[in-house]
């Protein structure tokens, strides 16, 4: 079992925007059309006062994959296909940036 860690910096004007977009339109075609596993789905609030200098990412959202191999196989599905083609080509440009990180939980971790 692994997890994607995807990590959004969102354009703050358009915040709102995105996030009636996502939960509306994104996530449940993810979600019911092409079975995600989707742990969960966040935006930031705030940046506590501890920490010095934040960072521009506001949504993170975290899928669980089986393997590598069916990550690669399903997002490779999910950009050739139609439905995702036209919701992703006619959404505003809500995105600055987009990361994705590959991770694993470390033994002791409670898995989610």
């Amino acid at each position: 079992m692994i997890y994607e860690l995807r990590m959004y910096d969102i354009d703050p004007d358009r915040m709102e925007e995105y996030l009636q977009w996502a939960n509306d339109t994104a996530l449940p075609l993810l979600i019911h059309r092409f079975k995600l596993d989707v742990v969960g789905f966040w935006r930031q609030l705030a940046i506590p006062p501890e920490i010095e200098q934040g960072t521009s990412t506001n949504v993170v959202w975290m899928i669980r994959w089986q393997s590598e191999e069916e990550r690669n196989a399903a997002w490779k599905h999910i950009r050739a296909h139609p439905e995702w083609k036209a919701i992703r080509e006619n959404a505003p440009p809500f995105w600055k940036k987009i990361d994705s990180q590959l991770m694993d939980t470390v033994p002791i971790s409670p898995r989610p």
